[in-house]
């Protein structure tokens, strides 16, 4: 599979799909569809950075508000969920929230997720102030004349609550009036609408309210958002749902409690069997951690809170035959068998590869090749095999030889017994060698804008380098010797390079690719322990002392740093001037500590990565929104609608030579 373009199609999948979801309310694709390719991207992405931009969806909570209503920013972002489709990822769920919580029975409530379109209701001094579609997250339209015309929003609250409150809920249309619409519009010979949630999000979004108010939508309400600090509420979840009924809000009454794992997929399995009895679509529970101050202790990821998660119901199933086994190799030196299929559409989508995980698989399934399969599609990056359908055997279906050594460099494999995946631990091996210098010159980690996969591929061909410190001795002259390089484009790399020395020690620790290291758990590490040299020498147990971080990361971790080569890298990189140590506010002694920046427009002194680093590292902080808390907007060229708030604001706008003033 060509990585890159399979990258670029999915992204362009995904932001054609949110564009129709979101604007034109007539997607192409299913909410399975989009599970599927949205985690597809995302697992690439994680794999390969590099490839990861900006306009890549995964960066994006939603698709950008038609241009058709007045836009309103809301007062709190509105998250998305992340997701789960089977209870080992569920267990991962709960396990990392009992580390956090340091409390294996903490109290969960289970609700359904309704399959509809997210609403956000103002009120002030408990009258509906404002209705807004959650939109991008931070912005939405305005459907406040749309939102009146619902019966179950009420205009007036039944409680007297002072100042502002934002209520949340879903809107959706039931079943037996959607078919009921269909009819009616088949015999004026009008389109019919593809599914209820299509029909709900088009009926909200209606410039004319009495269209919307023909509709008979409805509405379930589940959370509060923003609340004046004067208002006092109850202190979890489920009780808070009592105190919206009492306010004039519909709940759903399918909520239930449970303090352990199993109780919880039980309520999933039992519930599973009910959905299809509801007059409403739902495609899976919503689980919350129940108390309000540990969901607090928790927090959030930059997309979705950390203390919920959707637990969606199996996607459909098809039946297919194994053409071939591959072996993927990653950059961690994982061997990965990959199932080549007998194309097969599923959901309106043409499946060609299944993940089958490790032998171990393979062999639980008693899987061979020319073997006819179930294959599901449940978000999972490819579809997974389930099972074999052994009475359409003919006697020619083939065994699949795991392999002994790696097919890169017919080194010996060994088996992980915590994953039981096996891996190839020579650091010599060009692929391996290969993968870990895509991965650290990636947007992730180091950022070195213009060294992609095939200049490094003709870098380590040529023995130019050999792992990635190798990058910061090149010289001009180095990449000179390559096909496709001229003068200019050689003297940009090596800028690009030197720049890249200014990243943050968190980055840096991302980039040396230790598994399961990322841009939090990278954060979390050097926050504690301060330095990346301070981690030579650690042992189990101070690394088991972060919440987050379990026997398999910690173990991850320890084995990366006994190895002496993976130690003369990191000092050669360490000697060369990268950062190493983590800047903690209270050592920083700068004009930026404390003060808040917005960068807008094109830059052409610094990457993005760049100049955030920069303000980081002096104690600043960035935002992606202008608010009245802003202190500076640094303004490239084509600043948009960002340099006309802030000028409302009277927010200080600065250029990039401005700023390089400010902070010498």
């Amino acid at each position: 599979m060509d990585i890159i373009k399979r990258i670029k199609y999915l992204k362009k999948l995904l932001n054609k799909n949110n564009y129709l979801y979101y604007i034109k309310q007539n997607p192409e694709l299913s909410d399975g569809e989009y599970d599927t390719y949205f985690r597809e991207l995302l697992k690439l992405e994680n794999l390969y950075p590099q490839y990861k931009d900006i306009d890549s969806p995964t960066h994006r909570i939603g698709a950008k508000p038609s241009t058709e209503f007045k836009i309103t920013k809301h007062l709190q972002p509105m998250m998305s969920l992340s997701d789960c489709f089977n209870e080992e990822e569920f267990h991962t769920w709960h396990n990392r929230n009992s580390k956090i919580l340091k409390n294996q029975n903490f109290e969960m409530v289970s609700e359904l997720k309704i399959d509809g379109l997210a609403i956000s209701l103002i009120y002030e001094n408990s009258k509906l102030k404002t209705a807004s579609t959650r939109g991008n997250g931070n912005e939405g339209e305005d459907v406040t004349s749309n939102a009146r015309t619902i019966k179950t929003i009420p205009l007036n609250l039944n409680k007297n609550i002072p100042g502002n409150i934002e209520i949340r809920g879903e809107v959706f249309i039931s079943k037996s009036q959607f078919t009921t619409l269909n009819i009616e519009r088949e015999k004026n010979n009008l389109p019919k609408y593809s599914n209820p949630r299509n029909c709900a999000s088009g009926s909200l979004r209606q410039l004319d309210p009495i269209i919307t108010k023909s509709r008979r939508l409805d509405t379930f309400i589940y959370s509060i958002g923003y609340y004046d600090s004067s208002i006092l509420l109850p202190e979890t979840q489920y009780d808070r749902l009592k105190f919206l009924s009492e306010l004039g809000f519909k709940t759903n009454n399918n909520t239930l409690l449970s303090n352990s794992l199993e109780g919880t997929i039980n309520i999933y399995k039992s519930f599973e069997k009910k959905i299809p009895e509801l007059d409403y679509l739902c495609d899976g529970l919503v689980i919350k951690v129940n108390n309000i101050n540990s969901q607090n202790i928790i927090g959030e990821l930059t997309r979705s809170p950390k203390w919920a998660i959707a637990f969606k119901y199996p996607g459909n199933r098809a039946i297919t035959q194994i053409k071939d086994i591959e072996i993927n190799i990653g950059r961690t030196g994982t061997i990965n068998p990959i199932a080549n299929l007998v194309p097969i559409e599923l959901d309106g989508v043409t499946i060609t590869n299944a993940t089958l995980h490790n032998p171990s698989y393979i062999e639980k399934l008693d899987l061979k090749i020319g073997d006819w399969v179930y294959i599901e599609r449940a978000g999972d990056v490819i579809p997974k095999v389930l099972s074999v359908i052994k009475n359409k055997r003919n006697g020619l279906e083939k065994k699949f030889i795991f392999p002994i050594i790696c097919p890169s460099c017919n080194s010996k494999i060994v088996r992980n017994k915590s994953d039981a995946i096996y891996y190839c631990l020579n650091n010599k091996c060009i692929t391996k060698i290969k993968r870990s210098i895509e991965y650290f010159v990636s947007k992730n980690a180091m950022d070195v804008e213009g060294l992609g996969p095939s200049i490094i591929e003709k870098l380590v061909s040529n023995k130019i380098i050999n792992n990635f410190a190798d990058i910061y001795y090149l010289k001009k002259e180095d990449l000179l010797k390559l096909d496709g390089f001229g003068v200019k484009s050689a003297e940009n790399l090596i800028h690009s390079i030197e720049n890249s020395k200014n990243r943050s020690s968190v980055k840096l620790l991302v980039a040396l690719g230790i598994n399961h290291i990322g841009n939090e758990m990278s954060d979390l590490i050097l926050n504690k322990f301060e330095s990346i040299k301070n981690l030579y020498n650690l042992n189990y147990d101070h690394l088991l002392e972060i919440p987050q971080i379990g026997p398999q990361i910690a173990t991850s971790i320890i084995e990366y740093f006994n190895d002496a080569d993976n130690r003369t890298q990191i000092d050669k990189l360490i000697n060369l001037g990268l950062n190493y140590k983590n800047i903690k506010s209270s050592n920083i002694n700068s004009d930026l500590l404390g003060l808040n920046f917005v960068i807008t427009g094109k830059l052409e002194k610094f990457t993005r990565s760049e100049i955030k680093d920069l303000i980081l590292s002096l104690g600043g902080k960035v935002s992606s929104n202008i608010t009245k808390n802003i202190d500076y907007l640094i303004a490239g060229t084509d600043p948009g609608s960002k340099l006309e708030k802030a000028t409302e604001l009277k927010i200080k706008i600065i250029s990039e030579n401005e700023f390089k003033i400010l902070i010498k």
